[in-house]
């Protein structure tokens, strides 16, 4: 029998990418879930990234799980995008 990670989601944020680049808020964990809501997106992880026609490209409705460095964002371009960051809810 194969075993799962089994992780919890937490602050989850909605952004907007359709009409340009949009940053979200600092990212306080070391993985991210990034989901797309509509269309093909791109995105960009960094201190300040800005994500382009040439980023990453994530498919319609698809989903990556991405390393990120604690503080860091993520940028997204081309849609709607669900952020939500992996692991303990330090918070909790």
């Amino acid at each position: 029998m194969a075993s799962a990670l089994i992780a919890g989601l937490h602050d989850s944020q909605d952004l907007n990418g359709s009409t340009g680049s949009v940053q979200s808020v600092a990212i306080n964990g070391e993985v991210v879930r990034i989901c797309s809501l509509d269309n093909i997106i791109r995105f960009e992880i960094g201190e300040d990234p800005t994500a382009t026609t040439t980023s990453p490209a994530i498919p319609a409705l698809g989903e990556v799980f991405q390393p990120i460095t604690l503080g860091h964002k993520v940028a997204i371009y081309g849609g709607q995008a669900n952020i939500t960051t992996v692991g303990e809810d330090e918070d909790e």
